[in-house]
């Protein structure tokens, strides 16, 4: 197995924020504004839209932007997770959702966007400009696109008609998105405040699968949303949405109704669909996921166009704390991946199974300094050792070799006949 393509391995308590991070990074340089208006009495998702075909055809985005991945190449949804507050406080803003399918997607121009904050922490549109000044406080360079979302059918709200279609403005930078926030053929839920802006500049849509089935009108909008997660868990959705229904169900609290969902995905030959349903039942602590979940982690080396998906599934096995499943992880320090043998060790730490001290103690030897700290942390939690042999990380890295040749010496003075033998290699054959 090789390393993730997440370049140099990081700290331990820096790699644990590394998926957060890699999604705040992703959305944090989008900017969205909505303006929504009539675009007639549309027939179906197939209706022609009101743009100007005038401004768009003249447009043309930036040269970085288009290589980056504009709307006009249609990326796909969502690239590095969820959105970055509580479902449950962006529902509540929002004052009309709607089900449907963004139908269109083209160039306005370049320009300044100004924006503010709010006291319950969104971020605010105020103003948008097209000219080519350097942004000030409080404003962003952006390319400016305009999107016609088909309304199947209304959540919450009167200002949004089911059959019909409304305009929305969204703004990328000029640098160019990881991901776009609105592309032609996305389905899902669109969220609009009570003044008729996107209810968050940062997630204008939370996509669902096309395949799921209407809720009942008489479901409040928080449970209607959760259900169209839980509906989404499909074998024909695709694996971008799934990993961002998989985040609602889990942000909302209810991801454990779909055990039996996730674990028919688990069996999917598609190994995004796998990891992602597989993250699912280890995060909601399926006890027979776990060891699949391994065995996934030391046989994927990567998941194309989805490469987090694995990272995820370690961080998940890295929140485990059930004793029980201590030898079910132990295998994963067999990993050449030393981020997904870090999340073993923090799974070990968290148990303290004295059944896994031997293969923590062949631990000792990785080439990582980093995984030697992690094992020499877990060995000392679990024996209950005294404070002075359970030194912070920069305690350690000025004398390694003096804690781990005390923990080495332990072993072969006492350890070994309390807690069992690592076998004859420092690491488990992998």
């Amino acid at each position: 197995m090789q390393p993730s393509k997440r370049g140099c391995r990081k700290d331990a308590n820096m790699r644990r924020t590394g998926v957060e991070t890699f999604a705040v990074i992703c959305l944090l340089s989008v900017a969205f504004l909505a303006t929504v208006t009539s675009a007639g009495n549309a027939e179906g998702p197939n209706a022609a839209s009101s743009e100007n075909p005038a401004v768009a055809a003249s447009f043309e985005p930036p040269e970085s932007c288009a290589a980056a991945g504009s709307p006009f190449r249609g990326p796909r949804v969502g690239a590095g997770g969820s959105p970055g507050r509580h479902i449950a406080p962006l529902l509540e803003r929002a004052d009309a959702i709607a089900r449907g399918t963004v139908q269109s997607v083209q160039g306005i121009g370049n320009g300044v966007l100004t924006v503010e904050g709010s006291p319950d922490g969104f971020v605010a549109p105020v103003r948008f400009e097209l000219s080519q000044v350097e942004p000030g406080p409080d404003q962003y360079a952006v390319t400016a696109y305009r999107a016609v979302f088909y309304v199947a059918s209304v959540v919450k709200g009167s200002t949004m008609q089911a059959g019909s279609a409304i305009e929305v403005t969204f703004y990328l930078p000029y640098m160019g998105p990881i991901w776009a926030p609105l592309a032609a053929g996305q389905h899902g839920l669109l969220l609009l405040d009570a003044h008729g802006n996107l209810a968050d500049l940062f997630y204008p849509l939370l996509p669902i699968a096309p395949g799921a089935p209407f809720v009942s009108s008489d479901l409040a909008p928080l449970e209607a949303v959760g259900e169209y997660f839980l509906l989404s868990f499909r074998p024909d959705t695709s694996p971008a949405v799934l990993q961002l229904c998989l985040d609602g169900t889990l942000d909302l609290g209810i991801a454990a109704e779909a055990i039996e969902s996730l674990r028919s995905l688990a069996a999917s030959e598609d190994p995004a669909v796998r990891g992602i349903a597989l993250r699912g039942l280890v995060e909601i602590k399926d006890r027979k996921a776990v060891p699949e979940a391994v065995r996934y982690l030391l046989n994927n080396t990567a998941v194309p166009g989805l490469p987090e998906v694995p990272i995820r599934v370690g961080v998940a096995i890295g929140k485990l704390d059930d004793p029980s499943l201590a030898q079910a992880v132990v295998p994963l320090l067999s990993s050449a991946n030393s981020v997904l043998r870090d999340d073993a060790l923090q799974a070990l730490r968290r148990m303290r199974n004295p059944a896994a001290i031997p293969a923590l103690v062949g631990a000792l030897a990785d080439p990582d300094e980093s995984i030697q700290y992690g094992a020499m942390m877990g060995i000392a939690r679990t024996v209950g050792a005294a404070s002075e042999w359970l030194p912070s990380r920069p305690h350690f890295d000025e004398a390694p070799r003096h804690y781990l040749d005390h923990w080495l010496n332990w072993w072969q003075t006492e350890g070994e006949a309390l807690y069992g033998t690592t076998g004859q290699s420092p690491l488990p054959n992998g």
